[in-house]
């Protein structure tokens, strides 16, 4: 969607560091680009200005994150036509479903998300109980409650650090 909706071309992480992620999965792309890791950091930067070159008058756009390799940092934060948009969440789910869909790592994120909704629900209904009628087992329930958002909110943070590891 996002390649329609932006007149580009959405490639993965092209700094992963097993391969370069070519849009649609592609192996080699225009102009012979491999998706070595190996050939592509032997001289990240010509990687780039090839892969732009060879595919003039076509927007590129890929993903950047802190597993991939970081040689190229600077030199795209330094280049004035290149245009850097942070992406999280929602946005960056949409932008790779079918990757995301059949990660562990996205599945535990959002069924701990799930959780941390009904826990919600859940924490508000006991606040009601305890201040209307008092009570230890409301204030119990309520502590408990609270317990377990810390809990989930651990485990969603986690997973979206294994998330960004590759589970």
């Amino acid at each position: 969607w996002l390649s329609k909706v932006a007149g580009t071309r959405v490639h993965g992480h092209l700094y992963a560091p097993d391969r370069v992620q070519f849009a649609g999965g592609a192996t080699v792309y225009n102009g012979a680009l491999s998706d070595s890791a190996a050939l592509r950091d032997y001289n990240p930067r010509s990687f780039l200005t090839n892969l732009i070159w060879n595919t003039r008058g076509e927007r590129q756009c890929f993903q950047f994150g802190p597993n991939d390799n970081q040689k190229i940092a600077e030199f795209i934060a330094g280049d004035p036509n290149a245009q850097i948009s942070v992406i999280t969440g929602a946005l960056m789910t949409a932008a790779d479903l079918e990757h995301f869909a059949q990660s562990s790592a996205y599945q535990l994120k959002l069924l701990s998300v799930l959780l941390l909704l009904m826990n919600g629900l859940w924490m508000r209904f006991n606040e009601r109980e305890a201040a209307s009628i008092g009570g230890g087992a409301a204030f119990g329930r309520l502590r408990l409650s609270a317990v377990l958002s810390a809990t989930l909110w651990l485990a969603t943070l986690l997973a979206g650090c294994w998330l960004q590891v590759g589970g």
